[in-house]
């Protein structure tokens, strides 16, 4: 468990760091050593990023949800035909590939294969006589 102490210590050794100090700067100042004030920071990024995760998690969820009541809809689109079908199927692709970024899914698949995607240029032909 951390003291008050520390807990003050590592806020203030990080804001230190974020504004360019080196580890020796942050420990004088501190009033530690240079180890110190390199595992004071580390631990204040570790619980931002520990933060910081969870609060991207929630989002994620509350994001999720939209796009779940939003395929819903187009799904309803289509089958009430109150719509043209070919705009609520665009709609629902748009809301596929919306969740497949969000969810990470194409860098994973990209990841699993170790697909490289290649772009290659194709000159058009050449007539007779030209060139």
């Amino acid at each position: 468990m951390r003291t008050q102490k520390r807990q003050e210590r590592m806020a203030r050794a990080l804001e230190l760091r974020s504004m360019g100090w080196t580890f020796r700067a942050i420990a004088e100042a501190t009033g530690v050593d240079v180890k110190t004030s390199f595992r004071d920071v580390a631990d204040a990024l570790a619980d931002h990023r520990e933060s910081y995760a969870e609060t991207a998690a929630d989002v994620r969820t509350v994001e999720l949800a939209r796009l779940d009541r939003l395929w819903r809809r187009a799904e309803d689109m289509l089958a009430d035909g109150d719509a043209d079908g070919a705009k609520a199927i665009a709609a629902a692709i748009r809301i596929m590939e919306r969740r497949a970024r969000l969810l990470g899914l194409d860098e994973q698949a990209a990841e699993v294969t170790g697909a490289v995607v290649l772009t290659v240029e194709v000159p058009s032909p050449v007539k007779a006589g030209e060139g």
